[in-house]
């Protein structure tokens, strides 16, 4: 079957045939999917082959730290992880993105965790992908004329090899100054517009000097913060959707971020590792039971769910992504124990605080050290703003009870970063 005919497959399949009555059907189906796909990773992967035979929960929960550290017995393809770098990197550097080892494309992550990962997809892997990806997200119909523009860190195969007649697909490089991508776009009128939160801002900024009007705006690679949600809808003049893809897999989708992402538990079993008493907040485990190239199983992602109440069918619901686990502030109590603050709190403190803030940082040095850079929209606002951030912050850490005598709250100057980095407001560095 031919590349195209493999996403057209999977397009219908996805689009039309793969719902579930209801929960335990879906379970029923993933425990199947599981079964058959652990059989096959376990002849294929000399890192599983010990567990053949062996139920799911049997199986080592790992993050991307360990499977870079096994990658070349991990995958089922015998690539080396130095062959694969090898091919990544150069990719990197020459800003093209064909070469392959055998029929399986090679790339790296962006690596907001700080280690960069390698993943790797056959040509099959790669079709199939893309057919459950279109199901998801095209507006209309496959056959139906689509212009569809993607604003990426690196551009890839992935896209490029669905080009036809009826579907065209244009990627925009972000190291190229978004001066020349904004009158490219112009000329493009794409129908669909994907990019991550920081670039959408920017098109937003923008948007007086150019005449697009897409059917659909997604976010994608990013933390959407509510603030940027509200700002890109309103500049837009339509409800913003999120694309969750990651290294990891095609995760989650929504048409409109407001009203939660839908986890794409047909390809996907999720376990849950709850980092909270009262079980709003956690760490996902996942497994892809359609990834055998460079096989997922029970992979600790290093983001922060929180699962929504409402209900889309049988499909697991988000309200949001927090962020990432090391966006995790732990200061100290009057006692000495750990106490954790969640990102959106800290978020939460910084557009509270009276002025109209364009960008803004918050790191966590230490368990006393704290660091915030801002832009103010209007410079003679600075002063006032960054005193009432300083009282916002001093009163949350309060409320948490931590010692805040210890609390050592400096500013400094904003840098802006790397137009190619994932955009990351609040880090812990240690």
């Amino acid at each position: 079957m031919s590349f195209k005919l493999i996403i057209f497959y999977y397009y219908l399949k996805y689009k039309f045939f793969m719902k579930s009555s209801n929960k335990e059907k879906l379970l029923s189906f993933q425990r199947r999917k599981i079964k058959k796909h652990l059989d096959y990773i376990t002849k294929k992967s000399g890192y599983y082959s010990e567990y053949r035979g062996k139920e799911l929960k049997d199986f080592p929960v790992i993050d991307k730290k360990i499977m870079m550290e096994n990658f070349d017995t991990v995958n089922t393809v015998g690539l080396s992880k130095n062959h694969a770098l090898e091919i990544a990197m150069n990719s990197e550097k020459t800003r093209n993105f064909k070469e392959k080892y055998n029929n399986i494309t090679v790339g790296l992550s962006s690596g907001t965790s700080g280690n960069r990962g390698l993943f790797i997809i056959s040509d099959f892997e790669r079709a199939k992908w893309t057919g459950i990806i279109l199901a998801k997200l095209l507006p209309d119909f496959i056959l139906k004329k689509q212009k569809i523009a993607l604003f990426l860190r690196a551009d890839s195969e992935l896209y490029n090899s669905v080009n036809s007649r009826v579907l065209k697909f244009r990627f925009f490089d972000m190291i190229n100054d978004y001066k020349n991508n904004l009158k490219e776009l112009d000329r493009f009128k794409p129908d669909i517009l994907i990019a991550p939160a920081s670039m959408l801002k920017i098109l937003a900024d923008n948007i007086e000097n150019i005449d697009i009007k897409p059917n659909r705006v997604f976010s994608c690679a990013e933390v959407l913060t509510e603030e940027n949600r509200e700002y890109i809808n309103r500049k837009f003049n339509k409800k913003i959707g999120e694309i969750y893809q990651a290294t990891e897999g095609f995760l989650g989708y929504s048409y409109d971020s407001g009203q939660g992402l839908k986890i794409n538990e047909d390809v996907l079993y999720i376990e849950k590792e709850y980092i909270n008493n009262e079980k709003t907040r956690f760490i996902p485990v996942i497994t892809d039971f359609e990834r055998k190239s460079q096989p997922v199983i029970r992979y600790r992602l290093n983001d922060i769910w929180i699962e929504s109440r409402r209900s889309d069918g049988d499909f697991m619901i988000l309200d949001k992504i927090e962020g990432r686990e090391d966006d995790i502030f732990i200061l100290k109590s009057r006692d000495g124990k750990d106490i954790k603050i969640f990102p959106d709190f800290l978020r939460r403190a910084l557009m509270f605080s009276g002025g109209d803030i364009q960008e803004y940082n918050i790191i966590q040095k230490t368990f006393t050290d704290i660091e915030v850079s801002f832009i103010p929209r209007n410079y003679k606002d600075y002063d006032m703003i960054k005193e009432k951030i300083k009282e916002n912050l001093y009163d949350l850490f309060s409320s948490f009870d931590t010692d805040i005598q210890r609390i050592n709250l400096t500013f400094s100057a904003y840098e802006k970063k790397n137009r190619l980095a994932k955009k990351r407001d609040i880090k812990r560095e240690f």
